[in-house]
This record gives C-alpha cells, sequence and structure tokens, in this order.
C-alpha cells in the first residue's frame, strides 16, 4: 500500500516543510493544503473549490503522498484516505518564533507563494487584521484543542481504527523520524 501521511499542526509550525522532506524521502507527492486553498492575491478558496481540488491532487497521486495543512473543511475527504497522521504539536513559543522568521524573511524576498501572485509582506503582517501573526495568536489554543479532540480523543467520525497518530511536541522528534524513515530503520507498510 503507498504512502498516505497527513501532517497537521498550527500555523507556521513547519508542517510544509517537514511533509516536503518526508514525501522526498518517500518518493512520493508531496501536497500543500495552502497550495490548493489559496487563489492569487489572498482569495481564498470557496469550499467547495477547496474540496474538488483535494479531491483531484488525492487521485492523481495514486503512488502516495504526504499533504501538510489543516483538515477543517476537508477532514471527511482526507482522513479516511490516510494511514498516518502526525501532529506537530510544539509549544506556543517554538511554533510562534518558526512563524515569525518564515514571515520575515518571506517578506524580506517577496517570495512568491504556491504559484499564485501571493507574497508575505512587512504591512500584512504588522499593520492589518490579516496578519498571519495575529492569525497565529488568535487561533493557537482553538487549533490545539481540535486536534486533541479529533485525534486524540478520537472524536473524529472519519478516523480509521487502523490509522497511526503520532504527535510530535519537539522538532528534533520529527527531524528523527524522517531520518530514520530515510535510513531504513522505519519502512513504510
Amino acid at each position: 500500500m503507498p504512502p498516505r501521511v497527513a501532517i497537521v499542526g498550527v500555523s507556521g509550525c513547519g508542517k510544509s516543510t517537514l511533509a516536503e522532506r518526508l514525501a522526498d524521502v518517500l518518493g512520493v507527492r508531496f501536497i500543500d493544503s495552502d497550495a490548493l486553498y489559496w487563489n492569487d492575491n489572498w482569495v481564498a478558496s470557496s469550499h467547495e473549490e477547496l474540496r474538488s481540488r483535494l479531491r483531484k491532487a488525492l487521485d492523481d497521486s495514486k503512488e502516495g503522498w504526504v499533504i501538510a495543512g489543516n483538515i477543517g473543511w476537508i477532514e471527511d475527504i482526507l482522513v479516511p484516505e490516510t494511514d498516518l497522521i502526525i501532529w506537530l504539536n510544539y509549544s506556543w513559543w517554538t511554533s510562534f518564533w518558526r512563524l515569525f522568521k518564515r514571515t520575515i524573511a518571506r517578506a524580506f524576498t517577496k517570495q512568491t507563494l504556491w504559484g499564485t501572485n501571493c507574497h508575505e509582506s512587512f504591512y500584512m503582517t504588522f499593520f492589518t487584521r490579516d496578519s498571519i501573526l495575529l492569525w497565529f495568536i488568535t487561533s493557537f489554543g482553538k487549533i490545539r484543542k481540535r486536534y486533541t479532540d479529533l485525534i486524540l480523543r478520537g472524536q473524529s467520525p472519519f478516523l480509521r481504527k487502523d490509522t497511526i497518530v503520532w504527535v510530535y511536541t519537539q522538532p528534533s522528534d520529527a527531524n528523527a523520524f524522517v531520518a530514520n524513515v530515510k535510513s531504513g530503520v522505519w519502512k513504510w507498510k
């Protein structure tokens, strides 16, 4: 069975970075849910657009996939197809510091995100309600509670009994997992 992995957590904790590395090691497709969600100029997809894009991405990845992102609107599609869920449940400070560094770097470089016309900017980061840092501050507790309920307490009606769930509380643990997969210590089913 090909690898089907979802990496979840709060904004900025390193979901995409870890997912991209793991997908590379496994030789499968990396799917970034932000790329499915965001259109040009920070215009959000509708629920229907996001769900359709996700369904297509999964269907086009028969060899397996590693997806990074949060599962809110897509839980009923993604979770039943996922064999391993990795929750990056890092501390507030670890996650915020990672997000802050990433956001500042992107604002300096004006990096284009997800092949869209989306760019981080100092103005958006520090002077608007659309600030990713403000989003982090206001959503951290809610997202953490949601994953505690859905994953750890098993309250997701879509979570299969055979789905493996791992929770990493330190970046070094997640990095060690990827290293173990790469070295062959941990093998996919």
